[in-house]
Formats: C-alpha cells, sequence, structure tokens
C-alpha cells in the first residue's frame, strides 16, 4: 500500500478538496482556555449551543473515543462578484454564493470516509463533519499546517487566503505526516498589516490587534 500521508492526499485532491493536513487527536488545552475566556467576556451572546459544561471543543476523544488523528480539509469558496450585479441584487456573504456548504460538504466526506473504509476494512473508525459539531475548527487547522491565526479571527491559508470551508475527519488511523504528528507551528503572520480591522463595517474586530 503506498504511503497513507499520500493516499490520503491523493483521495482529497480526487474529490475536489483543495488542501489536506493531518495533526495529532490530543487534546489543545491553550485553545479550550482561549475559548472559556472568549465565552466569560459574553461574546457567545444568545448562542446557547456554545455554554454548555465541559464542552468537547478542544477535546477530539470526547467526540470519538479512538481517535488517534484530525484530517483536516480545505475547500475554497471564492467566488469572482459581478462587475455590476444591478439594482435588485443585495449583498450576499461570499461563502453563501451557491448551494447549501453543509449539504454538500457533507457528501465530499461521506465519499472520502467510504474510501478509506475500502482500504481499511472495520478496522476504520472515524467521525467527519463540517460546521456541525462544537470542535475548535480553526486550531485544529493550524496545528494541521494549513495556515496561521489572522487578525481577522480565521485561519489565512496561502494560497487560499481566509476564503474556505473546513473540514474534518476524527479516526483511529495512526498517520505518520513525517512530523510524528507533533504540534506545527502556525507558518505566517499579519505582520503590521490592519486592513480588515480598518474595514470592518461593524468594527467587530478588536482595535488592540493594530498594536500587535
Amino acid at each position: 500500500m503506498q504511503n497513507l500521508k499520500q493516499l490520503i492526499e491523493h483521495i482529497a485532491f480526487d474529490l475536489g478538496f483543495h488542501a489536506v493536513g493531518i495533526t495529532s487527536a490530543n487534546d489543545i488545552p491553550e485553545s479550550e482556555e482561549h475559548f472559556l475566556s472568549w465565552r466569560e467576556s459574553g461574546y457567545a451572546a444568545d448562542m446557547n449551543y456554545l455554554l454548555r459544561e465541559d464542552p468537547p471543543n478542544a477535546k477530539p476523544k470526547k467526540i470519538l473515543s479512538e481517535a488517534k488523528s484530525i484530517i483536516t480539509l480545505l475547500v475554497s469558496y471564492y467566488t469572482k462578484p459581478p462587475e455590476n450585479p444591478g439594482p435588485d441584487y443585495g449583498r450576499v456573504a461570499g461563502y453563501a454564493v451557491g448551494l447549501d456548504y453543509h449539504s454538500v460538504l457533507k457528501n465530499k466526506i461521506n465519499l472520502f470516509q467510504e474510501k478509506l473504509k475500502k482500504e481499511f476494512g472495520d478496522h476504520f473508525i472515524s467521525k467527519g463533519f463540517s460546521d456541525s459539531v462544537p470542535l475548535l475548527e480553526k486550531s485544529f487547522a493550524r496545528n494541521s499546517g494549513l495556515g496561521f491565526m489572522g487578525k481577522n479571527t480565521l485561519i489565512i491559508n496561502k494560497p487560499f487566503g481566509s476564503y474556505f470551508f473546513i473540514c474534518e475527519i476524527i479516526s483511529n488511523l495512526e498517520i505518520d505526516d513525517g512530523r510524528g504528528l507533533s504540534r506545527q507551528s502556525p507558518t505566517g503572520t499579519c505582520g503590521k498589516c490592519t486592513r480588515c480591522i480598518d474595514v470592518c463595517p461593524t468594527e467587530a474586530l478588536d482595535i488592540e490587534e493594530k498594536n500587535k
């Protein structure tokens, strides 16, 4: 059988995913601490699903007890806006253009899992999702080596910027990605750039980030 990481990459690109990374399914307590601090500051507002006790956000084994690795997949949603859409069209977020991404990505994830199931049979155990379980997707995408956390609070990836969906497959596979599944340091930085903060129409981004 070909190298497991190469097999995963081949399946991912064959199914139309645009980037793939791998990290361990170990807890990331620093990300959990950041989330709890964010929540305590009131930023969860009335999103009650974020207020549960002892959330599994940074603990993949609470979602799949046999978890050993996380395969993170990116799908770009960038769509070039029309130059002159006319007076009857409003402004729509880029990720909302087209079909419901939940359904589209779920189908892709299911196909990915099916292909791995064919390779490993009943030994293969996994759970796959995108934006449907309380997992800190951005933190695991960062740890998978797929980008760094930008001042816009999103993962910034080269060459896709922040215009992508994140999918995860938590599995019981022990995957040697050549780095021992150790945590990967974020690559890149926003530097002194504050363009996202300057143009945010609701001033939702932290102004203190300008000074970092």
